[in-house]
């Protein structure tokens, strides 16, 4: 993967998401560069290699989140609002969560 994937949670709202792969670099240096991009504040707060942490600063006095490896994170951006990020464990987000195959086809139809 290179750039974060589009699904819609379980409201059908669409979302991009990228799930936390530390001993994929490829992988992690997408999320890292996504949220950067976003302007979110991240630190590791523990491991090295494939087993380290990711927590994301929370945004208006809401608490930190932590990804551990093979959790997705999930960013939203509400109409008229700041994007969000939550912290999506793996069961939960392949039972929850649907590609968005009809916004990917669109915006690979305007590359």
């Amino acid at each position: 993967m290179t750039r974060p994937g589009r699904y819609l949670d379980p409201f059908g709202d669409p979302v991009e998401a990228v799930r936390w792969t530390p001993d994929v670099l490829i992988d992690a240096g997408t999320c890292i560069g996504w949220l950067m991009s976003a302007g979110v504040e991240f630190h590791h707060p523990d491991g090295a290699g494939g087993t380290t942490t990711l927590a994301i600063r929370g945004v208006n006095g809401r608490p930190d989140v932590t990804a551990q490896p093979g959790d997705w994170i999930v960013g939203k951006r509400p109409p008229g609002g700041l994007r969000r990020f939550a912290v999506v464990s793996d069961n939960v987000f392949g039972e929850a969560f649907t590609a968005d195959t009809a916004t990917y086809r669109r915006a690979e139809a305007t590359r």
